[in-house]
């Protein structure tokens, strides 16, 4: 990291003091990755604290929204502050309060790269581990998310950072790939196919595939057996 900033988060409502503030904490460090690292603390002054490791100072905007989206997620009222900024992390906390130069102490530039990187590194697990169980009609977003351990937030966003898709598109996608390959066979069954590639539902089936390649199944196994 080669900026650091700090944010103050103040909430609309008094039972949103009421919080599970060791899950919030969670959530909102678990929005930590490409570049952004975010640490979540109670301050004195009853507002939520975020210290931000980032790797360019345009990011401490970028941190910002992520923090809006996802308290409008929850549905949690709140106004977000920059209090401040600096280029060493040993100068975060001459604009900040006690709380947070005590913990700016705590946290070194080696424990926020190692942070992204593990972020980087669980986006790619993640990516295998759907390939792997992509014919999986269960395979949910959901249940990725709980098998590595993160929200589904944390999730989508970091699959969104490595492959510039969503889950749902990366999914179709494998899904998609397989169903044409299988449709190479002349005598391949539609109906198996929708089965084998992760569909429950032929009729659904022939629609994405329909949308994805501009032919029902049948028509594109049929073009590939008159080209062979």
């Amino acid at each position: 990291a080669s900026v650091y900033g700090i944010m103050v988060c103040d909430f609309v409502s008094r039972q949103e003091t009421m919080l599970d503030w060791e899950s919030l904490y969670k959530e909102v460090e678990d929005l930590s990755g490409n570049g952004i690292v975010l640490y979540a603390y109670w301050n004195n002054s009853g507002s939520l604290g975020v210290l931000a490791a980032l790797e360019e100072e345009y990011q401490l905007q970028e941190a910002m929204e992520l923090l809006y989206a996802l308290f409008e997620v929850k549905k949690i009222g709140v106004s977000i502050i920059i209090r401040s900024i600096a280029h060493e992390l040993s100068k975060i906390g001459q604009k900040a309060d006690e709380q947070v130069v005590n913990m700016a102490s705590e946290v070194s530039e080696e424990d926020a790269v190692k942070t992204v990187k593990k972020t980087n590194s669980t986006a790619k697990q993640a990516l295998l581990y759907i390939q792997e169980n992509s014919s999986d009609y269960n395979l949910s977003l959901e249940m990725v998310a709980e098998k590595f351990q993160i929200t589904p937030q944390h999730l989508s966003k970091i699959i969104k950072q490595q492959i510039d898709k969503s889950y749902k598109e990366y999914l179709t996608e494998l899904r998609i790939d397989k169903a044409k390959s299988m449709l190479t066979d002349p005598e391949a069954s539609v109906m198996d196919v929708c089965f084998e590639c992760g569909y429950n539902n032929v009729s659904y089936f022939i629609k994405v595939f329909q949308k994805h390649t501009g032919k029902t199944p049948a028509r594109y196994r049929d073009d590939c057996g008159a080209q062979n």
